[in-house]
């Protein structure tokens, strides 16, 4: 789209020219591209009488001669359309082609039992929801960008012993990121994060529900559908539920009496008093929310009372910071993925 001739080129960066010998200047301000400095070249090219001089234009600009259908498009400016991808430039690209592989050149030369004790030690780390966990982080080659994207999480960046040429495209990118974010919006928009994963199930839309001609209808009635199912289904679960925004899971079969929990307590202080701790917040729940009380007396619950044990809660709240709703995933178990799993959190009882 660009034209750009690569990344060893004179002027590799498809929206600036910076040149190549400059990458890793921060900050940098060079004349950006545009489609109508592009054009002026290439017909500056085309006037030259040998491919010699050509090639040599053509060089020095960093550019291929190659006929360009964005060119001749009105109103647009194929340079201004580019946009910075957080998925490949710092996921897959900064970290995973760059600094996963310079934190591997690191420890193969530190020797067996630094990379035994670092691979320990990703191991070690707790498992949590929609976060990659590994085992053997060290000597599995990834081609994911989520996968590179959890190790960045996990990973803590150490310069001693770093050699590393700063000098390479994707990391002067972010040069730009402020420019796109003020021409079209938060990075979202030109993410290609978020649409990665549909990949496949628009693969599986497209081979078995359509007759492969004009596919687009029949694949957006396919997503129609699922949605519709998607919103029948969360109406079903949600029904009779006093906290849409709450929901437990993995209830344990087996009831258990309060005088089992008291007798427990003995061993883990936190359930010191849970009888009692129990009793006052529901109380102060059905005070504070002005629901009716069973038969309008207190809670009291006495020894030979049994609960219910659920070892997950999913929560979904609105962030105080943005105003935007985010699920919180807690998990109080024996085994969550082979390890045991005590999530925390703080319970505000009182208004």
């Amino acid at each position: 789209m660009a034209l750009i001739r690569g990344v060893k080129s004179n002027f590799p960066c498809p929206i600036c020219l910076i040149p190549c010998n400059h990458i890793s200047d921060f900050p940098a301000q060079f004349e950006l591209q545009t489609s109508k400095n592009i054009v002026k070249v290439l017909e500056d090219t085309c006037s030259q009488d040998t491919q010699e001089k050509k090639e040599q234009i053509l060089i020095q600009q960093g550019l291929h001669d190659v006929d360009s259908t964005f060119t001749v498009v009105a109103n647009m400016d194929v340079y201004h359309t580019l946009s910075w991808d957080q998925l490949h430039a710092n996921f897959s690209g900064k970290f995973g082609d760059h600094l996963w592989t310079e934190l591997l050149r690191i420890l193969d030369k530190a020797g067996c039992q630094t990379m035994a004790m670092v691979e320990k030690n990703f191991s070690e780390m707790p498992c949590w929801h929609m976060l990659n966990h590994f085992d053997e982080a060290l000597l599995i080659s990834y081609t994911d960008g989520q996968k590179f994207e959890d190790l960045s999480k996990k990973y803590a960046q150490k310069t001693d012993n770093m050699k590393k040429n700063w000098n390479f495209l994707k990391n002067h990118m972010h040069m730009h990121v402020f420019d796109n974010i003020e021409a079209k919006g938060v990075t979202r928009n030109f993410n290609t994060k978020p649409n990665k994963k549909m990949h496949g199930p628009l693969k599986e839309k497209y081979q078995k529900h359509t007759n492969f001609k004009n596919v687009a209808q029949q694949i957006l009635d396919v997503d129609h559908l699922e949605a519709v199912l998607e919103l029948i289904h969360c109406r079903i679960s949600d029904y009779d539920e006093d906290f849409f925004h709450v929901r437990l899971g993995s209830r344990v079969k087996q009831p258990l009496a309060l005088g089992a929990v008291k007798q427990g307590s003995m061993i883990d202080k936190a359930f010191t008093q849970f009888q009692v701790k129990l009793n006052e917040l529901l109380n102060r729940y059905f005070e504070t929310t002005g629901k009716p009380l069973l038969g309008g007396k207190h809670i009291q619950f006495q020894v030979e009372n049994e609960i219910t044990e659920y070892r997950y809660i999913k929560v979904n709240f609105e962030s105080m910071t943005d105003w935007c709703q985010y699920t919180d995933h807690l998990q109080c178990n024996l085994s969550f993925h082979g390890h045991s799993c005590y999530d925390c959190m703080l319970l505000k009882t009182a208004q």
